[in-house]
């Protein structure tokens, strides 16, 4: 049986909690009342990270050329 850990770490914003701290620094940065960044060319999807972008590319519209050059 595994122990679940504590969350020890909540945004002050939210009060959304997280087991790492790197993890909360991440979600002030980016997610925490940001409006998405990226959007999809294809659709309306949208979201804060460009590999969520790719990911619904790829699994959505996978026929279609794919937009992002090598980074």
């Amino acid at each position: 049986m595994e122990v679940q850990q504590p969350k020890n770490f909540p945004c002050s914003r939210c009060g959304r909690c997280y087991k790492v701290k790197r993890s909360l620094r991440r979600h002030i940065v980016v997610e925490c009342g940001k409006a998405p960044k990226h959007k999809c060319p294809y659709c309306k999807h949208q979201s804060k990270y460009k590999a969520s972008i790719t990911k619904h590319i790829t699994h959505v519209h996978p026929n279609l050329p794919f937009p992002f050059p090598n980074d």
